[in-house]
């Protein structure tokens, strides 16, 4: 645990987490580290992660906050939480424009679960 400042960390040694569009997270590392684009690995999957981060000890990724939890649990990484974290990521539901196709139960479930992820 603990709080870490991005200053304290080495953009070359960070693997990028790709998967999923995380716009919010491209604009806070170009804020951070302006024209450094040298991490050493690029990946969608988070197994694949955090192998890669017990491999390499000095390596770093952000990655949503219930991943990282899972991750510490699983394989004892650390996590920390940023001074100056991204913003937060953007959900949208998107529905039929008729009502019947709209309430459909994964619809009706998928509300559920993002009503209650906004109160996080």
């Amino acid at each position: 645990s603990g709080t870490i400042n991005p200053s304290e960390l080495d953009p070359a040694k960070e693997i990028i987490f790709t998967g999923g569009n995380f716009s919010t997270i491209d604009l806070w590392r170009d804020s951070h580290f302006p024209g450094v684009d040298s991490s050493r690995i690029r990946i969608n999957s988070t197994a694949v992660i955090a192998r890669y981060l017990l491999e390499f000890k000095d390596s770093w990724a952000i990655l949503p906050r219930d991943t990282a939890g899972i991750l510490s649990a699983l394989y004892g990484t650390h996590v920390c939480a940023m001074s100056d974290p991204p913003a937060s990521r953007e959900i949208y539901f998107l529905s039929h424009s008729s009502t019947y196709k709209s309430n459909s139960p994964a619809a009706e479930m998928f509300l559920k679960e993002l009503k209650a992820y906004e109160q996080l």
